[in-house]
């Protein structure tokens, strides 16, 4: 999946697809062009469905602040890498450059899993359980493969997702104080 998603973005030269010409895709893609200034309720739902369930505690002025911006710290390469992982063949490995590319940067066909081992500062995972983006149970497994001294702090709130860590109203009251008692 993830060589398909380069090979055609890189072979096109294009930053993006239009799959529909309908409002809700031309909102979507003037958004992400810098045209619209404020999402509406509708839309600020629609986007924030990506990441999970739709963030009850999002302020749409700032989402689309974010949206407005997030394509400029974004690669192919992410995607593609992020593609690689999501299909569980490569869960938490290096990026797949392909047999011959990846002989000469890891010395065998298929990327290494990251060292995981070598990580000797303490962890603390905090997760949503409505989180697509860093599932429940790839977080879980992740703290299973950490042999460093870790703690896991699922969120209390069922429809917490990716979103909700940075753009929720109450992220100061339901994330700051954790993570300030993990440390």
């Amino acid at each position: 999946r993830s060589k398909t998603i380069h090979k055609a973005a890189n072979a096109a030269g294009i930053s993006y697809i239009t799959l529909d010409t309908t409002d809700t895709f031309s909102k979507f893609i003037d958004v992400f062009q810098g045209r619209v200034k404020m999402l509406d309720e509708s839309m600020t739902y629609v986007l924030s469905s990506l990441w999970g369930y739709p963030c009850e505690e999002l302020r749409p002025k700032l989402f689309t602040l974010w949206v407005g911006h997030v394509r400029n710290g974004l690669s192919l390469k992410q995607l593609a890498h992020f593609a690689q992982s999501i299909s569980g063949e490569y869960w938490f490995h290096y990026y797949d450059q392909g047999p011959v590319a990846n002989m000469r940067l890891y010395g065998q066909p298929t990327p290494p899993p990251y060292p995981l081992d070598r990580i000797t500062t303490p962890v603390s995972l905090l997760y949503g359980p409505a989180d697509w983006l860093a599932h429940p149970l790839d977080v879980r497994a992740l703290y299973a493969a950490l042999s460093t001294e870790k703690k896991l702090v699922e969120m209390p709130l069922p429809l917490y997702n990716h979103l909700d860590f940075c753009w929720s109203t109450k992220c100061l009251d339901n994330i700051v104080d954790r993570v300030l008692s993990t440390v």
